[in-house]
């Protein structure tokens, strides 16, 4: 991402602030990249918050590892600032139905969010 904003200037909206966010170093720590790093993209752009919540529930908050669920809904609960309206609207119904269909961990849901 780092070449194509420096090379696609323009194409990405806050470009060179997310890659000063979301260096090297900044996602190489698992916990660091799922929470501040993840709130700190989101608070640049909706669009971007958006997507990231998109992510987190229909990937992170079903994955296998149960580190990645509760850091998912560590990190869904830290964009609320960013996408509160958004994570009302489509994460909370799109939960719900995952942890009735028992496909979610209930820790993901209740005791992170």
């Amino acid at each position: 991402m780092q070449e194509n904003v420096g090379r696609l200037q323009g194409i990405y909206p806050h470009g060179i602030a997310i890659v000063q966010v979301a260096d090297y170093f900044a996602v190489g720590n698992r916990g660091r990249a799922f929470t501040s790093v993840a709130r700190d993209v989101a608070a640049l752009d909706l669009e971007y918050a958006c997507a990231l919540v998109r992510h987190l529930v229909g990937t992170s908050c079903v994955h296998w590892d149960r580190g990645i669920r509760d850091l998912a809904a560590q990190s869904v609960g830290a964009l609320g600032s960013s996408a509160g309206e958004f994570i009302v609207e489509m994460a909370i119904p799109e939960l719900v139905i995952l942890y009735f269909s028992q496909v979610l961990d209930s820790a993901c849901l209740v005791y992170r969010g």
